[in-house]
């Protein structure tokens, strides 16, 4: 058996065909952009843009991101609304 420190060390994939990044799309990409927005008026917040339609290229990717980068960069408006944990509360996967 490995000890803790090996297996620290030697981390695993969870699954090989799965990239990793899909592993942080559970919360961050499934907040709706009214959620955003809403959030975004009740805090004072400004966005790139007031409307669903104009948020939507700020928050989804169509087809294969350009590069990591640009696939992280769509986590701005989440990192903009989680201001407390009011917001976080919302936006959350409820208890199964």
């Amino acid at each position: 058996m490995n000890s803790l420190a090996e297996t620290a060390t030697s981390p695993q994939p969870i699954a090989r065909d799965l990239p990793l990044i899909d592993l942080h799309r559970h919360l961050d990409g499934n907040v709706r952009l009214t959620t955003i927005l809403d959030l975004a008026g009740a805090y004072s917040i400004h966005l790139p843009a007031d409307t669903v339609e104009g948020l939507r290229p700020y928050a989804h990717i169509q087809g294969v991101a350009a590069s990591v980068m640009d696939f992280i960069a769509r986590f701005e408006l989440l990192k903009l609304i989680c201001v407390d944990e009011d917001t976080v509360a919302r936006i959350r996967v409820p208890d199964q």
